[in-house]
């Protein structure tokens, strides 16, 4: 276990914590048993619930006189003793922080994190029944983002939601799945406690399914979906479905989860079977075959004018119900029932659009630009160029990018890594001067072939001023579109989805 601290000092203390050395702890003063912090913020009195050391607790708080509730700072702002007692499944430093010091079994870290919650995020099922059957805990508390126990468990770490090892014939522990099944112990537990909601959304509008996806625990995913009827088909605040989320982790597993949760999660063909009158769990060829067929007969609007039409209906509903019948059809037999459940922000040709940014002419005014016999004067040779049709997709993937935080923006630290989730095969452009030629005007950033690099600040403010804005906060600097929303995009999406099908 490795201690990170500002001197050696402090590191020998808390390693004394978690060794029980007390002998080590006497040797430092009051103050500094309260002071020396590691770098996240953590006491001795921390380090040593984290490590149940029963005994180091024993000195520290009933010799030392430490309070049981004394908060971490920096990082670990607010927790207490028990958060980490809790968090890392130390039933013995727990109960004697619970039992004989009346430790705080509500108190509130940043973000409104309980020592509960943390139990719940690391899978500690034991610790999880303590809290609740023997010391009162409300097992369907929320943090400040309204995430309650069963977000938290879809986001546990893999080495906990997979800690069941064999040992292999050299004698080594390993393995033996990631899939997260160690989660459904915990999962059937919280689902019997009165009152816990496995279909709330929390604040960003994430669902227990957003979560379990963005974790990468499929076995999670297939129990929220087959024993609690959960499908992917809720979108959170920035558009997004759950396999939008596993398609953004961009793993290996990740990649089995998003193409799960499109063949088992989505409703679509739940909706394709019922519209052809066969069961959802209908998959032979020949019977879907043979239900469409029997809907086309039925329906067809050139059946020598044969339809039969009801008063509430008109011939342009049944050639509705027929497109639907043919529609149904096709998504069976040549996409075997798929979902297509996906962010449309995540659309490169959308997000042009919408944006403003098609650039099929502005590509017809770079070809005349290009071929102009002066462009060498420009200096284009030299120059770092950059085509406006590279320029109008650089900004549309910023734009998608930004819109996963809706009208509040993104903290421009941040613009590249979430960039990285959402655009993974793309990566983010350099932030250098775009030195390029541009209808005679040459690049005052580039000079001897050199490539000018610039704040990440003065990049986007270059290269994509015009559709996004840069604001001062207390915290930082935020970026945000303008003129963007996922409102619009949506809208968009629908408008061409209905030109679609009109044209079929």
């Amino acid at each position: 276990m490795e201690i990170r601290a500002k001197s050696d000092h402090v590191c020998r203390l808390l390693k004394a914590a978690t060794e029980g050395d007390i002998e080590v702890l006497k040797s430092a003063s009051d103050d500094e048993l309260r002071s020396s912090v590691c770098n996240s913020g953590c006491t001795a009195l921390h380090w040593a619930a984290g490590t149940n050391q029963v005994t180091a607790l024993q000195y520290l708080i009933l010799e030392r006189k430490l309070s049981p509730n004394i908060l971490a700072v920096k990082k670990s702002k607010g927790r207490t003793p028990l958060h980490y007692a809790c968090r890392n499944g130390a039933a013995e430093a727990t109960r004697f922080l619970m039992d004989d010091c009346q430790a705080n079994v509500h108190a509130l870290a940043k973000h409104g994190v309980s020592p509960f919650q943390l139990a719940v995020w690391q899978n500690q099922l034991g610790i999880c029944q303590y809290l609740v059957e023997e010391c009162g805990v409300d097992p369907c508390q929320v943090n400040d983002f309204d995430c309650g126990a069963i977000h938290w468990l879809g986001i546990c770490p893999v080495n906990r939601a997979n800690n069941n090892t064999t040992v292999s014939s050299n004698g080594e522990k390993c393995t033996d799945k990631d899939d997260g099944s160690d989660l459904l112990p915990l999962a059937k537990w919280l689902a019997k406690q009165p009152g816990l909601d496995y279909t709330a959304k929390q604040k960003q509008g994430h669902t227990a399914l957003h979560k379990a996806s963005w974790g990468g625990h499929i076995s999670l995913l297939r129990y929220l979906k087959e024993e609690h009827g959960l499908w992917d088909d809720s979108v959170d605040d920035a558009g997004n479905y759950a396999a939008d989320l596993a398609d953004m982790a961009n793993t290996t597993r990740h990649t089995r989860i998003a193409k799960y949760l499109r063949e088992e999660c989505s409703r679509a063909r739940a909706e394709s079977c019922s519209i052809l009158g066969i069961d959802a769990s209908c998959s032979s060829p020949s019977k879907i075959r043979q239900a469409y067929l029997k809907k086309a007969h039925e329906l067809h609007p050139d059946r020598n004018g044969t339809v039969l039409v009801d008063d509430d209906q008109n011939e342009d509903d049944v050639t509705d119900r027929f497109d639907a019948v043919r529609k149904a059809y096709l998504h069976l037999s040549e996409h075997q029932g798929h979902g297509t459940q996906s962010n449309p922000a995540h659309s490169l040709n959308l997000m042009l659009q919408v944006s403003g940014l098609d650039d099929t002419d502005t590509n017809k005014d770079n070809k005349d630009n290009d071929d102009n016999d002066d462009s060498e004067e420009a200096g284009t040779t030299n120059d770092f160029v950059i085509s406006n049709s590279e320029e109008n997709c650089f900004k549309a993937r910023l734009i998608a990018v930004l819109l996963e935080y809706g009208d509040k923006g993104l903290d421009l630290s941040n613009v590249k890594r979430k960039w990285k989730q959402v655009w993974p095969k793309d990566p983010f452009p350099e932030p250098v001067a775009a030195a390029r030629s541009h209808r005679g005007r040459s690049s005052k950033y580039s000079t001897n072939n050199q490539k000018k690099k610039i704040s990440m600040k003065t990049f986007l403010e270059e290269q994509a001023g015009d559709v996004v804005e840069l604001v001062q906060d207390g915290s930082g600097i935020r970026v945000r579109p303008k003129n963007c929303s996922q409102q619009k995009v949506a809208l968009h999406h629908n408008a061409i989805s209905k030109n679609d099908v009109a044209s079929e």
